[in-house]
């Protein structure tokens, strides 16, 4: 009942957006690189608190980044990185469902309501999905010249697709 409560009364507060999902969030700085996909890997600096301003989790120091697969974070941040761009700062207040719900994890109670500073200083692709993705694209390229079609002249071809064009080394 707290984290509702301080949700509806943090939704108030100039400068916080409210997002459908039951987020809250605020720009402490807008960044200019590029914005993280799900097949990522982001290096972020964090602080994660509850309500009551106790520290729950962090990044080790100021000067090192900790890296996470867009996969394996929580909801909340997964919805907020891929709306950051890299040199983005954001404040996040993430209601339980969203964080690590009714169930908690290590150090976080079940069904707190969490704010999150989180910095977004980097990202690449994660090399395991982009191997994949060389793999299935071969596949396909393969597949088409033993059946000896190709994608030109034909609409639905199982083929190459252009926007993976840029996974042909």
């Amino acid at each position: 009942m707290r984290g509702i409560s301080f949700l509806k009364q943090n939704a108030l507060v100039k400068g916080v957006r409210k997002h459908r999902s039951g987020m809250q969030s605020s720009v402490i700085q807008e960044g200019n690189g590029p914005f993280p996909g799900m097949n990522d890997i982001v290096s972020v600096r964090y602080k994660m608190k509850t309500i009551e301003g106790a520290l729950l989790d962090h990044s080790p120091n100021n000067n090192e980044l900790t890296e996470f697969r867009m996969e394996e974070v929580i909801e909340g941040w997964k919805e907020a990185l891929i709306r950051m761009s890299v040199g983005s700062e954001w404040r996040l207040f993430l209601p339980p469902h969203l964080a690590y719900g009714d169930e908690g994890l290590a150090q976080v109670q079940g069904g707190q309501t969490l704010i999150c500073d989180l910095e977004l200083v980097g990202l690449r692709e994660d090399s395991k999905v982009t191997q994949g993705r060389r793999i299935r694209l071969l596949k396909r390229i393969k597949t088409n010249k033993i059946q000896g079609t190709s994608d030109k002249g034909r609409r639905n071809s199982p083929g190459l697709l252009l926007d993976n064009l840029d996974l042909i080394e």
